[in-house]
């Protein structure tokens, strides 16, 4: 205060309001521009999260297929088992224990998704750097598990480009025992945006 009473004794009280409205302007305006940006990263936060929340029913169907297969190497050599696309062009995995067993179960094989980290991510990077880096890594594991069930449904469709089945299907085997790996990636990141750990899903 002292400094402003200072300052009035050397300019004209115009100039002294001119300055205190600036200084008030400025201070308004780095308000908003915080109330803006903690906005915007609470918006991507949880339209993030939720994408997270349907890979995670991704990630679940998928080791859920991957386990039936390993148990049907193991135990059931006679085993029959596809790619059904439905209607919707939703793709399907579909067993029979026995090529002459009458009926078939299975499941869907949903697909990861990342529309929102690829259209929101630019703008995290420029909000929130640490947030960021949580949520590319946690997003480079599902472009990895996008990779593998890319293997998955080839080997189901009979489009196996491994040199030898059998290496697939060791391949697969050994991938069914890594879904807590993967779960704990999705996780971490979920609670980076939640505060929560990863329980819930979204089935689209």
């Amino acid at each position: 205060m002292q400094s402003l009473k200072d300052l009035g004794e050397y300019l004209p009280a115009t100039v002294v309001v001119t300055i205190l409205l600036f200084l008030i302007k400025e201070f308004l305006e780095c308000l908003r521009k915080r109330s803006e940006r903690i906005r915007k990263i609470s918006a991507i936060k949880i339209l993030i999260a939720e994408e997270l929340e349907r890979n995670h029913w991704a990630l679940v169907s998928m080791f859920r297929v991957l386990n039936i297969l390993k148990e049907a190497f193991q135990k059931y050599p006679r085993a029959v088992f596809w790619l059904h696309i439905a209607r919707d062009g939703s793709e399907h995995f579909r067993i029979k224990e026995k090529p002459e067993d009458e009926y078939s179960s299975g499941c869907v094989i949903p697909k990861y998704c990342t529309v929102m980290y690829e259209r929101l991510l630019p703008t995290l990077a420029e909000l929130d750097k640490s947030l960021f880096e949580v949520v590319r890594k946690t997003y480079e594991a599902i472009i990895e598990l996008n990779h593998y069930r890319q293997i998955l449904t080839d080997f189901l469709a009979g489009e196996d480009l491994a040199p030898y089945r059998d290496m697939t299907k060791h391949f697969l085997s050994d991938l069914a025992d890594e879904k807590d790996d993967y779960y704990k990636i999705l996780s971490e990141g979920y609670k980076a945006l939640t505060g929560k750990d990863l329980e819930s899903w979204k089935l689209r």
